[in-house]
């Protein structure tokens, strides 16, 4: 079981060494662990942190308490603090627990210029979004048309002798010249319409998108580099499409539509990252009284804490600036160009659709 550096700091005496520690980064700052001192009043009083600094003119004395209790900071662990500061001629009062405070401690501890903080773990948008742990998936999709037929296609014909069988070597590849006798004829008036290419790249893409419309979960259960391939037969049906005409070099071939298997290779890639990863320690530390909110962090190839700047204005500014914001398990589809050539590793899961029909 993974113990988290909150639950390390359970322990009082880690605790107060911990926010001894905040301290001591100050190279201008004595910082001491357990001081007992005696007051103007006789009376002795132990410190948890006792925190000095002397300048030429005056010396500014700050009385640390830390509280790791399981119960909210009451307004009698503020007053005996305050007490303190009298007693001894310190210049201010703080103190440090993981529990909170109730509304009345706040209050008070506002109105002697003591601080209370806070010690706690990360929250997710502390961490940014979408937390310490960032979980999600790419699915890359590439697919290819293979089979492709023209059933029913009629042609007029302007010469004598002529094939039945229209075989077009229809191939799909990146900037292809474009063959002319591809392109398609208005029916109506002989216009010239869109290219035959572009329009098999065109629903190739549809039909994509139509297939993935039926995957928004990880495939096997989040495992690394699964992979599927969909097989389905797909059908373009240019009944009622005026540019339906094709003129070849034997006569003009009217298209009642375009059969073919359309085969969608979909691979899958894991991210996952641990923001944490290379740190012993983050902790938030926030203060009740001025609500600024410090992240105190430590990496593995340092001993040294680094302590943020404030970060309640910077969240505030952030959450407008980002916008959406990614959620873990989410999965984002990248879509290759109909003519990136499938690369199958031999761990496909295979599948299978229904018939996929478009109607121009």
């Amino acid at each position: 079981m993974v113990t988290t550096v909150y639950e390390q700091l359970i322990d009082w005496r880690e605790f107060e060494l911990f926010v001894q520690k905040l301290y001591q980064e100050d190279q201008n700052l004595k910082v001491e662990h357990d001081v007992t001192l005696v007051g103007k009043s006789g009376a002795k009083r132990q410190i948890d942190v006792l925190i000095t600094q002397e300048t030429k003119l005056h010396k500014y004395i700050t009385l640390v308490e830390c509280k790791r209790w399981k119960e909210k900071i009451d307004r009698t662990i503020i007053d005996i603090l305050y007490a303190s500061i009298e007693d001894l001629n310190a210049s201010k009062g703080v103190v440090f627990t993981t529990s909170g405070y109730e509304a009345g401690a706040e209050k008070y501890a506002a109105s002697k210029n003591i601080d209370i903080f806070i010690v706690r773990e990360l929250n997710d948008e502390e961490w940014g979004l979408p937390g310490k742990i960032i979980h999600f998936y790419m699915h890359f999709y590439s697919s290819k048309f293979n089979d492709i037929s023209f059933p029913n296609a009629t042609l007029i014909p302007l010469v004598e002798e002529f094939s039945t069988n229209l075989d077009l070597n229809i191939v799909i590849q990146n900037d292809q010249k474009l063959d002319d006798n591809l392109f398609l004829f208005s029916i109506k008036d002989g216009a010239r319409g869109n290219h035959l290419i572009k329009l098999l790249s065109e629903k190739q893409n549809e039909f994509v998108q139509k297939i993935s419309e039926g995957l928004n979960s990880s495939m096997e259960e989040g495992k690394k580099d699964s992979c599927i391939v969909v097989l389905s037969d797909v059908e373009i049906d240019f009944s009622n499409y005026e540019f339906r005409q094709l003129r070849i070099s034997q006569g003009a071939v009217n298209i009642d539509k375009i059969t073919c298997k359309l085969l969608t290779h979909v691979s899958q890639t894991v991210f996952h990252f641990d923001r944490g990863e290379r740190l012993n320690m983050a902790l938030v530390i926030e203060n009740y009284i001025t609500n600024q909110r410090h992240i105190v962090s430590e990496s593995k190839d340092q001993t040294n804490l680094q302590i943020s700047e404030n970060l309640a204005n910077k969240l505030v500014k952030e959450k407008v600036a980002k916008g959406e914001v990614l959620e873990n398990e989410s999965i984002i589809k990248v879509f290759a160009e109909p003519w990136v050539n499938i690369e199958l590793k031999g761990n496909e899961v295979m599948a299978k659709t229904e018939k996929l029909i478009i109607a121009l």
